[in-house]
C-alpha cells in the first residue's frame, strides 16, 4: 500500500482518481483507495472505494470515481492507495505490480 502525504484535496472538485498500473498475468483481485477528511479522521472501511483490475500482464490506465462514496466530501486529508489484494503465498510471477502514476488530475 502507499500513502499519499497529509494534503487539501477539495473532494466535490476533484472526484476522480486516475492511475496507470501494470499487474502479473493471472493474479485476479480487486484494488481500493482509502481516504481520510476532515470529518473522518480515521482509516476505516466506511471510506473506501474498491475498484477491478486487470490481470493480463499488460498496463492499464484506471479512473476510480471516488464521489461513489458518500463520505467524500469537504476536504480529503489523506489517500490511501492499495493495487491488490490476494491471498498469500502467491507464485512470484503474479506479484509483479508495476504503478506508473498516481493523480488527482486538478489536484494544484
Amino acid at each position: 500500500m502507499m500513502f499519499s502525504p497529509v494534503t487539501e484535496i477539495d473532494a466535490e472538485n476533484q472526484p476522480i482518481a486516475t492511475f496507470r498500473m501494470k499487474r502479473g498475468k493471472g493474479l485476479l483481485s480487486k484494488g481500493c483507495i482509502l481516504f481520510i477528511t476532515d470529518t473522518q479522521t480515521q482509516w476505516d472501511d466506511a471510506t473506501v472505494v474498491v475498484f477491478d483490475c486487470f490481470a493480463d500482464g499488460e498496463a492499464h490506465d484506471y479512473e476510480i470515481d471516488m464521489s461513489r462514496n458518500a463520505l467524500w466530501k469537504g476536504k480529503v486529508r489523506q489517500v490511501r492507495f492499495q493495487p491488490a489484494s490476494y491471498p498469500w503465498p502467491a507464485a512470484g510471477e503474479l506479484l509483479t505490480l508495476e504503478i506508473e502514476s498516481l493523480q488527482f488530475p486538478e489536484l494544484p
